[in-house]
């Protein structure tokens, strides 16, 4: 995770860079390879040529599937002309890699850096070989398949994915590889990729070489097809969607993690929600409580602007006491143990991120949150609240302008990187009512006015009687823009204190 170092923050929590080891066992190869290697490599359609290339060669280590020292054939993964890792492969399809190593793209040094031509990626190193035998050089693969985490792998292949033209994604035809291929577009941009799709009797690009030939392949290569890009739409990339949902039903969201907020609304990606409420209301906590949903139910990681939570440990106990279900501190209560709390550091490193820009402007947020997405994979972005950012509004611009330019570039980066993107904004100072309460604010009550409204596709505001011991909340839906995702509607809620958890409120 990355954690930024504010300046008003000397003791801020900052994940320490993951330390990793060279290769314990592996030296260039000094012979030739084994005949019985090159003869398999062969029966794949890879020429010994491609595999002395690579340096691949045949190593017997230990390998945990079958609890015993096997023949191996050893895949080196080079970076700068120095061994990184070393991934082992049985024939029989079994696989590891070295202990503590970095997990960084197979093929790297086969690339030049500063080369602009189109780089391909895919699944796996036979894929890489069948294409070298096919002539092409700029490609890399994802270390360990599918199983490949994207956060740690990414990284290592920054500056050639820069450099190229274009992207082209050549996964295996499986569900498994489609998503792997559908992440690294989200990470990369749409707007660089190219899809590669092979003939429906071949998985990957190793049955291609194999069952059509090199010639058949390059063409695959040749014939790549434009990743749908978010605002650009086709209806021959989407009839098999359209028609599917004829059948399946339309999709109704995301669930919030709570069955009384779906009854009213449901999340979408690439949507702009606003969220208001009275100061010491608790629309912070609660936005916080739905972020930790969506981490636990969607794996989701999100990304927070969010200066009022200084420090950030403060924050983290939060999370934690969601996560965790019990209270950091002591008390009456049973505390959660320091193996809960050394559990939920590991939990809140995978899922949320701080932004703490030393200029928090709108674009340096969203300019940090953009290298998120591609290096963290972000799906959430949160800025609480609006105030805390550094606003110039230009001479001779209104405020209601202003903010429907601000609103607008959140509108644009949430559809762009299919993020969901929460904005809290705390409203202009109410007048109370005949009985001494405060109304439930509004879009409208925000500064700025009706933009508010009008630019963003949800609007809540959290509700709730600070004095009240037993923790009632409401939770007023006030816009819905699509009709499939939720409607107008209060729904009632509990807070509680001890552990920052919110549920639904039943009738007495």
């Amino acid at each position: 995770s990355v954690f930024v170092r504010g300046s008003r923050e000397r003791h801020s929590f900052v994940a320490r860079p993951r330390v990793y080891v060279k290769p314990s066992n592996w030296t260039p190869p000094t012979e030739g390879p084994h005949e019985k290697m090159l003869a398999w490599f062969q029966n794949r359609g890879i020429p010994a040529k491609v595999v002395v290339d690579n340096q691949i060669r045949m190593v017997k280590t230990f390998m945990p599937q079958t609890n015993k020292e096997e023949w191996t054939i050893a895949f080196p993964f080079y970076r700068d002309l120095e061994p990184v890792n070393v991934k082992y492969r049985t024939v029989d399809k079994a696989f590891k890699m070295e202990k503590g190593c970095e997990p960084i793209f197979y093929g790297l040094d086969n690339i030049d850096p500063s080369d602009t031509a189109d780089l391909l990626i895919v699944e796996g190193e036979l894929d890489l070989l069948s294409y070298q035998t096919c002539g092409l050089r700029n490609v890399i693969s994802v270390p360990n398949g599918t199983g490949s985490s994207l956060d740690e792998c990414l990284p290592s292949a920054i500056p050639f994915i820069e450099n190229a033209l274009h992207v082209l994604l050549a996964g295996d035809s499986d569900a498994p590889g489609q998503k792997l291929m559908k992440d690294l577009a989200h990470r990369i941009g749409p707007e660089k990729c190219r899809n590669v799709t092979y003939p429906s009797d071949c998985k990957d690009a190793n049955d291609v070489l194999v069952q059509h030939g090199p010639r058949t392949l390059r063409e695959c290569i040749e014939a790549a097809a434009p990743v749908p890009i978010v605002g650009v739409f086709d209806a021959d990339a989407f009839a098999d969607e359209f028609l599917r949902m004829y059948d399946e039903g339309v999709p109704s969201g995301i669930s919030t993690g709570w069955e009384c907020v779906d009854r009213k609304w449901k999340i979408q990606t690439g949507q702009l929600v606003v969220v208001t409420g009275i100061p010491g209301h608790g629309k912070s906590e609660w936005v916080d409580a739905l972020c930790c949903n969506l981490a636990e139910d969607q794996g989701w990681a999100t990304a927070m602007f969010s200066p009022e939570n200084h420090p950030v440990r403060l924050h983290m106990m939060k999370l934690a006491e969601k996560h965790i279900g019990k209270p950091y501190n002591p008390g009456i209560h049973e505390r959660m143990t320091k193996a809960e709390a050394s559990k939920a550091v590991d939990w809140i490193q995978a899922h949320f991120h701080w932004l703490m820009p030393q200029q928090p402007s709108l674009d340096e947020i969203l300019s940090k949150a953009k290298a998120l997405v591609f290096t963290r994979g972000i799906r959430i972005l949160v800025i609480d609240p609006w105030n805390e950012v550094e606003h110039a509004r230009p001479q001779g611009m209104t405020e209601a302008e202003y903010v429907a330019h601000g609103l607008m570039h959140l509108r644009r980066f949430a559809r762009t990187h299919d993020v969901l993107v929460i904005v809290v904004a705390h409203p202009k100072l109410l007048e109370k009512g005949a009985g001494g309460k405060y109304p439930v604010p509004t879009p409208y009550d925000i500064s700025g006015g009706a933009m508010w409204r009008n630019k963003a596709d949800n609007c809540l505001a959290v509700y709730a009687d600070p004095t009240d011991q037993k923790g009632s909340v409401q939770i007023h839906v006030q816009k819905v823009k699509f009709k499939l995702f939720g409607q107008v509607g209060l729904v009632e809620m509990t807070w509680d204190r001890l552990t920052g958890r919110y549920f639904e409120r039943l009738a007495t």
